[in-house]
């Protein structure tokens, strides 16, 4: 009865059912604690551990470490796992299952190759308990477990475990792996399902393999799975899949989600963008709207005459479809931007504009792919419109063989729609560099503007000292665009305000949650004197899609370098405090796609005005390295810096002599040139073997001696001087040298910048 009540999610009644028992066993409490870990009050069922006799069983282990797993609590199931191996308790097949899922929320590869190899060495685990892995255990080991299950044990071959297989595969951009896997499982004359199917189709839209989409669709077709009221085959199999009286249930909770899907994209539906709708987003939307109705008008008779086929439904068939067709959903519109990932690109942002006004067959002021695109996005048809012609059906205003037709021409559509829109839009092919838009190349006399991001309040006073390195004077001012970057949640549509749009702070920002951000650059603004121009803006989007709106704004107001904060935060006691890898991502994409320089600010000192600071550039060679120095040079006419700029070399340099070698010594000797009356500017230059070891052993040195460090990615560049470096390298977005420097095998307590120069289209 305890385990009854504690599955159906019912503790309340299993613990007085519970507390009354004079016999409690271990499946008791397996039940208990199973039970609160699916409610997720992972205290009552470590109580329910606990209170079970010590030792504790197997199977009560087991539970808890489940528990631990499907909670977040990774790092505790793993150290229950050890003490587990330690006291020599059996390991069951749930207790490997929760412990790769809890190895997989923590990244552990080491102990991720431990389990694989006691899961290869088992034979206990079933064919459930494979397909239970954790999508991202798998994604962490690229599946070369499920392959080695696959390939050496018979017992595991059959179409739950090839169709998983294939959906992880497809989940996680393997496409051409699950192609693979599903040519093995047809060998082996196991026959598909619709899960198999859909993962395949999954599969071709992430890699825009239009082909091989169009054969599996085929294929599809010849099996059987697409199923329609007024195809009469397989009438036997369908009725035992759908026995009489299972239609009402299967309309009820269908009738239900669609229900929930829609409330859910009406309260993120944000109606004030209508106000906001430029004439470009009036016009096509209402031509959208009024030309295919005004075409399907005409041919009314006609359509009527060809829908009815000799029945009198009055011309019913013909109304609904005109009027389904041409009607837009929000809804579905906001699903698909969301799905290709270009929610706030302009293309989606335009897309969402009109789709709250009308439907769209034609294209203004727009290129002939991205009009295409738009086209096909606002036509594409999904749930919504699925649900009308149900509804359509059951009231008899439109033919059964109508309805199968209608259906099937909406799969096909929006199958096709999402293969042809990741093959035709590509949102970051505009920030593709043409244009020099980096410090090197600024011509004299020319404002440095500089674009910042922050996403938690700690980020601010660190960007605002990180600042001060550009020497900004009423000479030579800079302008700094800040922006905010916010997750999007519980909306549909992302929002990029402008706090700054004349030259006073509007009121409305007070109460915004941007408030002390916009506040502490504007009173760095103030002290500045008219040497630094702050312009605050808030970009409010899913996190997936963040870079678009960086590199939005950097590209609109033509800035030369963007600043980003690192993803770790360190204590005062040099441990990491907080590490959020959704930064780091939003990083990595930006290394990518920025269209101008970019820098990462790894912040673990914090500069005290009453002190000089400690500033050190290492210059290796490279664009990278170029850009850094010339932020480097900047920084020496602060009278508070003390800088040393060094310059790592080998014993041959004269031998290996470049292009690009010369241009660096040039822009070196210019550099020493111009600093040479500066009392505050030391140029060294270090000659080593060539060896990773010894540049180590220099960096090493240097850590004490430094307060904040400048260097550069060099990014591509392969050196004899850092090959030792690469097999340690943690983050390769700061490049060998700033990770090196930003390692936390290391006790140093430095800032660092990694400057990546503006990387040109090509």
């Amino acid at each position: 009865m305890v385990a009854g009540y504690a599955n159906r999610e019912d503790m309340k009644a299993a613990k007085e059912l519970y507390d009354v028992m004079n016999d409690k066993n271990e499946v008791t409490w397996v039940a208990m604690i199973a039970g609160y870990g699916k409610l997720g009050t992972v205290s009552e069922a470590r109580r329910a551990f606990d209170e079970a006799p010590a030792p504790q069983g197997a199977s009560a282990y087991a539970a808890m470490l489940a528990c631990y797993a499907q909670n977040g609590y990774a790092t505790v199931a793993i150290d229950m796992y050890r003490k587990m191996k330690e006291a020599k308790i059996k390991i069951t097949e749930v207790t490997m299952v929760a412990a790769i899922s809890a190895c997989a929320q923590l990244r552990d590869i080491r102990m991720s190759k431990i389990l694989s190899l006691t899961i290869l060495r088992s034979v206990a685990v079933d064919t459930y308990c494979f397909q239970c892995i954790d999508p991202y255990a798998l994604k962490m080991w690229k599946c070369k477990l499920s392959f080695e299950r696959i390939q050496y044990n018979e017992r595991y071959r059959d179409i739950h475990t090839y169709s998983a297989m294939i959906a992880a595969l497809a989940e996680h951009g393997k496409s051409q792996d699950a192609i693979v896997v599903f040519l093995k499982m047809q060998k082996e004359g196991l026959k598909p399902n619709e899960v198999t199917f859909i993962g395949l189709l999954n599969a071709c839209a992430s890699s825009g393999h239009i082909g091989e989409a169009c054969r599996f669709f085929q294929i599809m077709t010849g099996v059987g799975l697409i199923l329609g009221p007024s195809l009469k085959i397989f009438e036997k199999d369908k009725m035992m899949l759908f026995p009489y009286g299972s239609q009402d249930t299967l309309t009820t909770i269908a009738s239900l989600g669609y229900v929930l899907f829609v409330f859910e994209n009406g309260v993120k539906m944000d109606f004030s963008m209508i106000t906001r709708v430029g004439k470009p987003g009036w016009v096509i939307a209402s031509l959208g709207l009024a030309l295919p109705l005004s075409i399907g008008a005409a041919c009314f008779p006609k359509l009527s005459t060809i829908l009815s086929q000799g029945i009198e439904d009055k011309g019913h068939s013909a109304v609904v479809i005109l009027m389904t067709q041409n009607v837009t959903s929000f809804a579905v519109i906001a699903s698909i931007l969301n799905d290709l990932q270009i929610l706030n690109s302009e293309l989606g942002r335009l897309t969402l504009s009109c789709g709250l006004v009308g439907d769209i067959i034609s294209n203004i002021l727009l290129s002939l792919k991205d009009a295409v695109s738009l086209a096909l996005l606002l036509n594409c048809k999904g749930v919504v419109e699925a649900s009308m012609y149900s509804s359509a059906l059951d009231k008899n205003d439109i033919q059964t063989d109508i309805y199968t037709v209608i259906m099937t021409a909406i799969m096909i559509t929006s199958s096709i729609v999402h293969l042809l829109v990741k093959r035709l839009y590509d949102p970051s092919r505009k920030y593709g560099g043409y244009q020099k838009r980096n410090i090197f190349g600024l011509k004299p006399k020319s404002r440095l503007r500089i674009q910042v991001c922050i996403h938690k309040q700690h980020h601010t006073i660190p960007m605002i000292k990180a600042l001060d390195l550009f020497n900004p004077t009423q000479e030579d001012p800079i302008i700094v665009d800040v922006l905010h970057l916010i997750e999007l949640v519980g909306r549909s549509s992302p929002i990029f305000i402008s706090h700054r749009i004349n030259k006073s702070f509007p009121s409305r920002i007070q109460n915004s949650y941007s408030e002390n951000i916009i506040h502490s650059f504007k009173l760095y603004e103030d002290d500045k004197q008219r040497a630094t121009s702050i312009n605050p803006y808030t970009a409010i989007s899913p996190r997936s899609l963040m870079h678009e709106d960086v590199c939005y704004l950097a590209l609109d107001k033509v800035a030369s370098i963007i600043i980003l904060p690192f993803h770790r935060k360190w204590s005062i006691d040099g441990k990491i405090e907080h590490e959020d890898k959704a930064i780091r991502s939003l990083n990595c994409k930006l290394m990518e796609k920025a269209p101008c320089s970019i820098g990462i600010l790894v912040s673990r000192f914090v500069h005290q005005r009453d002190s000089p600071l400690r500033l050190a550039m290492i210059f290796l060679g490279g664009n990278d390295d170029r850009e850094a120095l010339c932020i480097a040079n900047r920084a020496a006419k602060v009278s508070n810096v003390n800088l040393v700029v060094y310059h790592i070399t080998i014993n041959n340099m004269n031998e290996l002599q470049d292009m690009d070698t010369l241009l660096d010594l040039a822009l070196l000797k210019d550099a020493n040139k111009k600093s040479s009356s500066l009392k505050n500017v030391i140029h060294k230059e270090i000659i080593v073997e060539g060896t990773g070891a010894q540049i180590t052993s220099i960096l090493c040195q240097m850590i004490d001696e430094h307060d904040f460090f400048i260097v550069g990615r060099r990014h591509g560049i392969h050196c004899p001087l850092t090959k030792g470096l690469q097999e340690w390298s943690e983050f390769s977005e700061l490049g060998l040298i700033g990770d090196f420097l930003a390692s936390t095998d290391l006790d140093c307590k430095s800032s660092v910048l990694v400057v990546q120069q503006q990387q040109f289209a090509q």
